[in-house]
């Protein structure tokens, strides 16, 4: 391969893996925004859809923060790793949380599909 066709094949990877995260998130937003209204305040209810956005993008961001710092040669330590599975833990027990509150399997299952795939999409890009 040459240097065209290696910068067109990591164009489309970044691509296809920020559709990925874009897709994860929207889904998680839409699937945790009922659940956390639920348990808000009338009040409170615009700010149900803030928490799974805050949740996911610190997914995102510690992973290629992490990523960032392998490349200049640096480690973060502990922190960053602890923060990834906190995170990735939040992530999956939001989304499936409804379903699991309800002994709904088959819905805790089709709820896990799109934090998972955040979760190793973003593991993957380090």
């Amino acid at each position: 391969m040459n240097g065209v066709q290696i910068r067109s094949a990591e164009r489309a990877l970044s691509a296809g893996t920020w559709l990925i995260v874009g897709g994860a998130m929207l889904y998680s937003i839409l699937t945790v925004t009922p659940l956390a209204s639920a348990h808000t305040p009338d009040r409170w209810d615009w700010t149900a859809p803030i928490l799974p956005l805050v949740v996911d993008a610190a997914v995102v961001i510690v992973v290629r923060l992490d990523a960032v710092l392998a490349r200049l040669g640096g480690d973060g330590g502990r922190w960053p790793i602890a923060l990834r599975w906190m995170t990735g833990c939040m992530t999956l027990a939001l989304n499936v949380a409804d379903s699991a509150l309800k002994n709904d399997l088959v819905g805790v299952a089709v709820h896990a599909v799109a934090p998972l795939l955040l979760i190793v999409t973003a593991e993957t890009g380090l």
